[in-house]
């Protein structure tokens, strides 16, 4: 009796002990170290610099040029966030958060079921930038669901790259007439997947003037897009269509001035006037619907070779 009593002394001992150890692990945690590491749900321990690679890749990343007066106006909207879950790294050294998400000290932001403590800033989708005509990268972390350069003071001409689409849970994505824009970043699988494809046109990049090239992948992961009209209308630096941008979207109705007025076009048009039910019996005009969608692109090598509807605005039916 005596022994056994004595075992289970010794195994409650070791257990009081081992309880002790994580106590002191899980408080480390929090105390020892400021964002060192963070604790999940599960009780999994992650290093914070792991858990900021894993944020680093779900970020949307803007590239823009402070211009002369460092003022620049990012093209989202503040109404368009999920209050107190984002953040905006400004590039300089300060970042930006909604005016809902500040608390004395810090909140918990999730991602991925895991806590992660965050510091409290300012609010705002403006910055001013103490260096003038200096490029800087800008990152947003968290909810995100519009990109709209229509809003009324949005620094049109201080973008340069949509650098990384990352997943913010876009749901449309207007950005137009950025006349610097040069560059626009392949998607991830998951970046468009709160974007409703049934109703209406939801990318335009028309009137981005310095745009050079079309990310051969942009469009990949939008299987069920309707339309596409006026998508990149007025980019006269494009040079080039990737051939395979729109082959895994099979359900577009409308191609309506998809690339009208992009007159340095080269290269040929894809042949989306063949889709069925279209045909030479309809003389090209029907669904989807191509009017105009090269308009103006006399540089093509087949210019001549598309439905005269598909190359201007409208036919006499």
């Amino acid at each position: 009796m005596k022994r056994e009593r004595g075992i289970t002394l010794i195994a409650l001992v070791v257990t009081i002990v081992v309880l002790i150890i994580l106590a002191s692990i899980s408080i480390a945690t929090f105390t020892e170290s400021e964002r060192s590491y963070v604790v999940n749900a599960d009780g999994q321990i992650f290093d914070e610099e792991e858990i900021a690679d894993e944020m680093d890749k779900k970020a949307l990343k803007f590239l823009v040029n402070s211009g002369d007066d460092g003022f620049v106006v990012l093209p989202i909207s503040i109404e368009e966030f999920e209050t107190g879950n984002f953040e905006i790294d400004w590039g300089d050294g300060t970042s930006g958060v909604d005016e809902e998400y500040i608390s004395e000290t810090s909140k918990i932001a999730s991602l991925n079921n895991l806590k992660v403590s965050v510091g409290t800033y300012p609010d705002g989708t403006s910055h001013t930038y103490k260096e003038k005509n200096k490029e800087y990268i800008v990152t947003i972390n968290g909810k995100c669901t519009e990109i709209n350069s229509r809003f009324g003071e949005v620094s049109t001409d201080k973008i340069i790259e949509l650098r990384q689409w990352g997943e913010t849970g876009l749901e449309s994505v207007i950005l137009e007439n950025c006349i610097n824009l040069t560059k626009i970043a392949n998607p991830e699988r998951d970046t468009f997947n709160n974007i409703d494809f049934q109703n209406y046109s939801p990318f335009s990049f028309a009137g981005n003037i310095s745009l050079k090239e079309i990310p051969s992948d942009l469009f990949k992961y939008c299987e069920n897009i309707k339309a596409f009209t006026y998508t990149f209308a007025g980019c006269t630096s494009l040079t080039e269509i990737p051939e395979d941008l729109f082959s895994n979207c099979l359900n577009v109705e409308n191609f309506g001035q998809t690339f009208w007025h992009c007159t340095n076009l080269t290269g040929n048009a894809i042949n989306s006037w063949q889709r069925v039910p279209n045909g030479e019996s309809n003389d090209y005009i029907g669904i989807p619907d191509g009017s105009a969608c090269y308009g103006e692109c006399t540089n093509l090598n087949d210019y001549l070779n598309i439905p005269e509807y598909w190359r201007v605005r409208s036919v006499a039916q």
